[in-house]
């Protein structure tokens, strides 16, 4: 599985906390950096990169990526 980044940042004018994650893609990381960026009220937002590029920008209020997932199990439930 590859090693994902999350960059958890609690304001613009310091340095952000760096957490590496496993995911098998970017959907689970995405919910991986959403889970830990509501973990702590101490962040206001969290960017999930791999191999240096951005995968998502997720804010406090940010609930899309979750919303998709929950999509993506009911239809696979479907099949």
């Amino acid at each position: 599985m590859p090693d994902y980044r999350i960059y958890l940042h609690d304001g613009p004018e310091t340095q952000p906390l760096v957490e590496i994650v496993e995911a098998g893609d970017d959907a689970e990381a995405v919910v991986l950096g959403e889970m830990r960026l509501l973990l702590s009220s101490a962040f206001t937002h969290a960017v999930v990169s791999l191999n240096g590029s951005n995968v998502a920008f997720l804010k406090r209020d940010s609930q899309k990526s979750l919303d998709e997932l929950a999509a993506r199990a009911n239809a696979g439930r479907a099949l």
